[in-house]
């Protein structure tokens, strides 16, 4: 009995998947009846029927549920796959939510096959934000970049709010509308910059603290006169004479040519390192100018203790305690932090040239 309880009324197709079963009995009006089998999968055809509002679309075989291709080819006139629009105050045009609770999924993914094409393209014609990001999660991300080299890039043609709140404000700036800067943080209470990189490149802030080293280093290329002796960590360095510009292990003992102490023995790595690409101020190794590295010592010229003036000895690559105040004159590295009464090894010093 066809349509008897209103299986074909205004509201059985919405999208979801239907079904035909059919059942006869004979004679007409009497006896059961006998269902066949399998029932016959009803298919609308979209155009004609359209898709209600309202409409879901359930899949449960298949890995899309529901896809639409535009093949037009045009290259005067941009075509669209699916657009999404909302004419309503505080509403959404398209909106995507990846409902499972674990393994890596997306709630929008966008994909180009074109070097010149986006993945994701947003634009905000009425001044506001193009892309807003928010992670509900106490340790999730906000806003993840990655790429090739897991650098990411944001483009703006002017001033972008990176992250804002009560507190803070984060600029980027590529067309000169924040003057000479490129970069800056603000504290939002009274619009003070806390810090800054400029379109010149000078970065500017009011305390850069380092956590991963304690010294101040500069790049030099440094060689040995023995092939057998490598530069190493901890050694101490002096200017090369026939190298401008380059460093070379000290072997002379009150050598006036002392330069430093190649950073990164022990456990104190190198602070920060300074340099000049491409030019004679650059070079493969960090040579501790000033602070607090660890340098190979020989206690043989006399022990060590902490606040011993130390000086170059005529074992390369190590310093010693000064006994003779008048020669170090010049040639004097820095001041011992920690003893050594014997042997050669490593003690801590504060390097002080002088």
């Amino acid at each position: 009995i066809v349509n008897s309880s209103n299986q074909f009324g205004g509201n059985a197709f919405n999208g979801q998947a239907r079904w035909l079963q059919v059942a006869v009995r004979c004679p007409a009006g009497s006896g059961s009846y006998a269902t066949l089998s399998p029932r016959e999968a009803l298919s609308a055809v979209p155009a004609a029927l359209s898709l209600r509002p309202g409409t879901n679309i359930i899949e449960d075989t298949e890995r899309i549920g529901f896809r639409v291709e535009n093949n037009y080819e045009s290259s005067n006139t941009q075509s669209i796959a699916i657009s999404g629009r909302t004419n309503t105050p505080n509403s959404i045009g398209v909106n995507g939510n990846a409902a499972a609770q674990s393994g890596t999924n997306f709630g929008i993914f966008g994909q180009t096959m074109s070097s010149n094409g986006y993945g994701g393209y947003f634009i905000n014609k009425g001044g506001g934000t193009a892309l807003y990001a928010q992670s509900n999660s106490t340790w999730g991300s906000d806003l993840s970049l990655g790429g090739p080299e897991g650098i990411g890039k944001i483009y703006s043609p002017g001033r972008m709010v990176l992250m804002t709140d009560s507190d803070f404000e984060i600029h980027l700036d590529n067309n000169g509308t924040i003057a000479n800067s490129y970069f800056r943080v603000f504290r939002g209470v009274d619009n003070h910059v806390l810090f800054q990189v400029r379109e010149d490149g000078i970065t500017q802030a009011k305390v850069l603290r380092i956590t991963g080293g304690s010294d101040l280093s500069e790049a030099f290329d440094v060689s040995a006169s023995e092939e057998s002796l490598e530069p190493n960590p901890g050694m101490v360095v002096a200017i090369d004479a026939q190298n401008p510009g380059k460093l070379v292990v000290s072997e002379a003992a009150y050598d006036r040519t002392v330069a430093g102490v190649i950073s990164g023995a022990g456990d104190v790595e190198t602070g920060m390192l300074m340099g000049h690409d491409g030019t004679l101020a650059d070079g493969e190794y960090p040579v501790a100018l000033t602070g607090r590295v660890y340098v190979w010592a020989d206690a043989s010229y006399g022990a060590i203790q902490p606040g011993d003036l130390l000086t170059t000895s005529n074992t390369p690559g190590h310093a010693m305690k000064v006994t003779d105040h008048n020669r170090a004159q010049g040639a004097i590295l820095g001041k011992a932090m920690t003893e050594l009464d014997e042997g050669q090894s490593l003690v801590l010093v504060l390097v002080t040239l002088q």
